[in-house]
């Protein structure tokens, strides 16, 4: 089973000067051994992220990313099912006098009552990730989150599939001054027309993040998205299940002025910024 993606996102107001930041992400994914009778379920993800206008002057900041997911006992006696992911990630001109940025991460999620009695099916997650190279003076910057899904009314005889997502994250040593950063992001998204009956699944989210300390003198970022996706042949008996997504994001308060910019201060040598 294959899974092919193509997201635009267009940040407004990113750079007063310079216009808006678009970037343009392709991510191909091959499911292999999909039926549970074979075992674990693996899959393989590709993906190439172009953000235009990131840097004027050395160009376009390429993202590329390959990650590698084991769905371990699909189906067990105990109803969890556990997924494993391992990410490679290389910013391509993103440090140019040291070098790309490597983002390596590793998580675990736990599906707890897949399928069961009350319906409900609830999904956790915990992810560390490490950004090699970010702070040469302070070392690699680690960061931990933890997210905690539930979905509601999960089977397709009582309509939509509802999905509400709460995360939390910590960086460490992001600010050495003011301590770790945190952030708190919230995610609800609705699943429409989820049977095979009825066509494609369509999915609208929204999602709302909080970050605290990222401007400790003017208060927190707010990042608001919003998502739409369609999941085309959704089972295997269709053949490939594809999903294209189309998503926008606004950054509130991102940019109170260039010389107040967060990334400004964070890299004051190199005056790359930094997308989170």
């Amino acid at each position: 089973m294959l899974l092919y993606c193509t997201s635009v996102y267009n940040f407004t107001k990113y750079d007063p000067k310079h216009g808006a930041m678009l970037f343009y992400c392709t991510t191909l994914c091959n499911f292999n051994k999909y039926d549970p009778k074979q075992g674990a379920r693996l899959f393989y993800c590709t993906t190439l992220c172009n953000f235009n206008k990131y840097d004027p002057k050395h160009g376009a900041m390429l993202l590329y990313c390959t990650s590698v997911c084991n769905f371990n006992k699909h189906y067990t006696k105990n109803g969890a099912m556990l997924l494993y992911c391992t990410s490679v990630c290389n910013f391509n001109k993103h440090y140019t006098k040291n070098g790309a940025m490597l983002l390596y991460c590793t998580s675990v999620c736990n599906f707890n009552k897949h399928y069961t009695k009350h319906g409900a099916m609830l999904l956790y997650c915990t992810s560390v990730c490490n950004f090699n190279n970010i702070y040469p003076k302070h070392g690699a910057m680690l960061f931990h989150c933890t997210t905690l899904c539930n979905f509601n009314k999960y089977d397709p005889k009582h309509g939509a599939m509802l999905l509400y997502c709460t995360s939390v994250c910590n960086f460490n040593n992001i600010y050495p001054k003011h301590g770790a950063m945190l952030f708190h992001c919230t995610t609800r998204c609705n699943f429409n027309k989820y049977g095979p009956k009825h066509g494609a699944m369509l999915f609208y989210c929204t999602t709302l993040c909080n970050f605290n300390r990222h401007y400790p003198n003017y208060g927190a970022i707010l990042h608001y998205c919003t998502s739409v996706c369609d999941f085309n042949r959704y089972y295997p008996n269709y053949g490939a299940m594809l999903l294209y997504c189309t998503s926008v994001c606004n950054f509130n308060k991102h940019y109170l002025n260039m010389e107040q910019c967060c990334f400004t201060v964070h890299y004051p040598n190199l005056g790359a910024l930094l997308l989170y």
